[in-house]
């Protein structure tokens, strides 16, 4: 482990984790860390180091792997106008009890803290770019804070410490004392040309193609201006990447590439390329292991655009029963079992929930698939409606409950102006409605938006919701 500088970096935190397990560490004396995994396949590893930028980057393990990490430093607000203090005397809290560090004519902001204690851990607000906490630069040690989760490309793991003297603790921020360098972190295998050092590599180009779209989302919030319409063209990317995949010797890293290619704001004219993931992906490809947030995200984008059900059917129940990693497994497990439900296959759906439960129990899927297909659930074919009341867009002081619409056929549809999928249905709540509504029929819709302003600004702009509209 290096600093933006590329000295080594002591202290620094590391954390390896994937197929079940999780390992975390210092580093050494000397700036090195170790690990050994019993088997094979595709792991993810943290690393971050006081005031350098957390990196995240994805390890295809097949034989013993030797690099260095350069990590690149902090980015900063380019003026410190307010810096706030917060830390154990109000409990982390970035509200009303952050203390303001008064500026001196050198430049430096202090400030002192009364304290009980022998010691005193605090952060500084208003200096990382992002509103994030940041160690401050006056420390008589520093602690890694696990309560906070590890945000790539952000520092705010570690906090200050100092001891406190007559009962108060006195604190210095140095600007000056801030490594600063626009340098980006840098991953350094000592054979470049093996599967992991290419994947590492293909992942910081990607993230490179990012950056354009986070800095134009950034500008269009700042501007003021509703997020709902922001779009973005990635269509020179994807063209860019299909070239990349072409042309791509290494199958793993061909593999890698092609699943990424579906991040980046994919339509129905990939098929062609959707199809290839079936084609050219074995189910038991350890490259779905390296798939950040869930494999089964990028599936079901998959299986969608390519518009083979069948096809999709099948290569996810491989998946389920040849591949070696239970997090790639349970997500594959509820998209088969969430398409068994919706074609109606009562004996399929019972054994994928059966399945899903008895080997993922503790995942976020079993607790989903638990509320959604459980026999429990509230929401069930032959249950009575379950007891609700939902006050009227229109009226606020009418409210509609399960009583309201007793022995009549009607829609309970759930959406929100930023739901994609939601929008897209529109026209066919629309067909509906205009068919059935002399026989009775309508459409309860319930918006999950928080603001008011949203529903009412969409309704008039672009789809006046038929039925009842409700929040």
């Amino acid at each position: 482990m290096l600093s933006f500088d590329g000295q080594p970096l002591k202290n620094a935190y590391v954390s390896l984790f994937g197929q079940e397990i999780r390992f975390r560490q210092n580093t050494d004396s000397t700036s090195q860390f170790s690990f050994t995994v019993d088997k094979h396949g595709g792991y993810w590893l943290w690393l971050t180091g006081i005031h350098h930028k957390t990196l995240l980057i994805p390890l295809l393990v097949t034989e013993p792997l030797e690099f260095a990490v350069r990590l690149g430093a902090a980015g900063y607000k380019s003026d410190f106008d307010s810096v706030l203090v917060i830390g154990e005397f109000n409990d982390f809290s970035d509200e009303e009890s952050a203390v303001l560090m008064r500026k001196q004519s050198d430049g430096t902001f202090i400030a002192t803290i009364r304290t009980n204690s022998d010691t005193l851990g605090y952060q500084l607000l208003g200096v990382q770019k992002g509103e994030h906490p940041l160690a401050g630069t006056h420390a008589h040690r520093y602690a890694f804070d696990r309560e906070r989760p590890l945000l790539g490309g952000k520092s705010g793991k570690y906090i200050s410490v100092l001891n406190v003297e007559n009962g108060a603790a006195r604190m210095v921020f140095d600007p000056d004392e801030l490594p600063r360098s626009e340098a980006g972190a840098k991953v350094m295998f000592k054979n470049s040309t093996c599967s992991s050092a290419r994947i590492v590599s293909s992942r910081q180009e990607l993230e490179k193609r990012r950056e354009p779209y986070i800095e134009a989302i950034e500008a269009y919030r700042k501007a003021g201006k509703d997020l709902q319409a922001f779009k973005y063209d990635w269509s020179a990317d994807r063209a860019d990447l299909a070239k990349q995949i072409d042309a791509e010797p290494n199958q793993l890293v061909r593999q890698y590439l092609l699943l990424n290619y579906f991040h980046f704001g994919n339509s129905e004219e990939d098929s062609l390329m959707a199809r290839r993931v079936f084609e050219e992906i074995p189910p038991a490809s350890m490259i779905w292991s390296l798939e950040w947030g869930s494999p089964g995200n990028t599936f079901f984008t998959v299986a969608h655009i390519a518009s083979q059900p069948q096809v999709a059917k099948v290569y996810a129940q491989q998946v389920i029963e040849e591949h070696a990693d239970p997090a790639v497994r349970a997500p594959f497990l509820f998209y088969a079992l969430s398409k068994a439900h919706q074609a109606g296959e009562a004996e399929l759906t019972s054994r994928y929930y059966t399945h899903l439960m008895d080997e993922h129990g503790d995942t976020f899927y079993a607790r989903m698939a638990k509320a959604r297909y459980g026999p429990s659930r509230n929401i069930i074919t032959g249950k009575p409606v379950p007891e609700f009341a939902v006050a009227s867009l229109g009226d606020s002081t009418k409210a509609y409950t399960h009583r309201t619409f007793r022995g009549k056929v009607y829609l309970i549809d759930f959406w929100a102006v930023w739901c994609g999928p939601c929008v897209a249905e529109m026209k066919n709540l629309h067909k509906a409605y205009d068919k059935y509504k002399d026989k009775g029929f309508t459409i309860l819709s319930l918006s999950f938006d928080r603001r008011l302003e949203d529903v009412i600004e969409f309704h008039r702009k672009k789809w006046p919701l038929p039925g009842r509209t409700l929040l």
